[in-house]
């Protein structure tokens, strides 16, 4: 059961990172932060449906923290670069 949750939660950050990327690529990036919000939620509740014992729920929730945390990095450094730009 444990391994069937982890796929859940990697196919949909393969969608949200898909959809984050063609969003940018669309110069559509007001939507990003957004997309990915969804993805954090629709994560927690797969777990949360699933049941999972705490352990598994704790590692997921690391994971989306650190994804969280990556992404606001990415979306600063970009903010960033366009300010440089002006």
């Amino acid at each position: 059961m444990e391994i069937d949750i982890i796929f859940k939660i990697g196919g949909i950050g393969i969608v949200v990172t898909g959809l984050n990327q063609i969003l940018a690529r669309s110069d559509k990036s007001e939507y990003i932060m957004i997309t990915t919000l969804a993805g954090i939620i629709i994560v927690l509740t797969v777990v949360v449906k699933e049941k999972v014992e705490l352990k598994t729920y704790l590692i997921c929730g690391g994971i989306v923290l650190f994804t969280m945390a990556v992404i606001l990095i990415a979306a600063f450094i970009d903010r960033g670069k366009e300010k440089r730009k002006s």
